[in-house]
């Protein structure tokens, strides 16, 4: 949490994630980006994104 200055409810959102082998996480917020890069989950920012994954 303090590493990437989040919240609580950002901290939940990665705990399901990596529980529940979810590679992928779609927002718009950009102070994810690093975030989910380091814990190997891919941030779909935007629909070019999304079509790279999703073809």
């Amino acid at each position: 949490m303090k590493k990437y200055n989040l919240l609580s409810n950002d901290v939940i959102i990665l705990v399901d994630c990596k529980n529940n082998q979810i590679n992928y996480v779609a927002c718009y917020d950009p102070d994810f980006k690093g975030f989910y890069e380091d814990e190997n989950i891919n941030l779909i920012s935007d629909g070019l994104v999304f079509d790279k994954y999703f073809p």
